[in-house]
């Protein structure tokens, strides 16, 4: 697109533009949680199969070593062990173990934890959508509590609140203490079976529950004038 052509969605009513995005947004955390419960499904053993399938490329790397045509390149071979997914470099497949399986085959991700991610797009939605609606915060207020605060649903819906606050606390675990509950996440959220230091597990319901309240507050929110 040149510079000086505007994309056609900003040229729209910002509830327009609130709304489109929102539905993306959304249809991109939830495809996500949906092939994660496909895997889990189908596969329970992917990521600890996937380990072992980078580690064989270490084995090639080191069986040629000496090879004075070895480019570094090494083959990550397919579940049947016949055929090649892909070549990649041993610095870059390095860096893919060492994030995906930090201390051994047992740090292998979880699907909880992939999950983990799907609140944390969850939750840009919700900032996105706020900001598409040109809403303001005041100081050291969430997005979730001013929207709380503009929509008046503190006491008439108390059961999405807790749901949104639940949202929120979730990500902050997810995106700042690497899941784990902290003193803050009980006091916000103290109905959670979740002890002080255990991991925060995020469940198919619990995906489900914060969809819905998203879907809930758009609702509320395209219906201000």
């Amino acid at each position: 697109m040149a510079h000086d052509e505007i994309d056609p969605l900003f040229s729209q009513d910002p509830h327009n533009v609130a709304r489109q995005r929102l539905r993306s947004n959304l249809a991109a955390a939830l495809l996500l949680d949906w092939l994660l419960t496909d895997v889990a499904t189908q596969d329970p053993e992917y990521f600890s199969d996937l380990e072992s399938r980078f580690q064989t490329g270490f084995d090639y790397a080191a069986m040629w070593r000496d090879d004075p045509k070895f480019d570094g390149f090494v083959p990550v071979h397919g579940r049947d062990d016949s055929s090649i997914d892909f070549w990649i470099h041993q610095d870059d497949l390095g860096d893919l173990l060492s994030h995906l399986f930090p201390h051994t085959p047992n740090d292998a991700p979880s699907f909880s934890q992939g999950r983990a991610l799907v609140v944390v797009m969850l939750h840009s939605a919700l900032e996105t959508f706020f900001q598409d609606l040109l809403l303001k915060r005041n100081d050291d207020e969430s997005i979730v509590s001013a929207l709380v605060r503009i929509l008046g649903i503190a006491e008439r819906e108390p059961a999405l609140v807790d749901i949104l606050v639940d949202l929120r606390e979730t990500r902050n675990l997810v995106a700042h203490h690497g899941g784990r509950v902290t003193e803050r996440y009980r006091g916000h959220v103290p109905m959670t079976t979740f002890a002080i230091g255990e991991t925060r597990l995020v469940t198919e319901k619990d995906i489900r529950l914060f969809s819905d309240a998203l879907h809930r507050v758009a609702e509320h929110a395209l219906s201000l004038k």
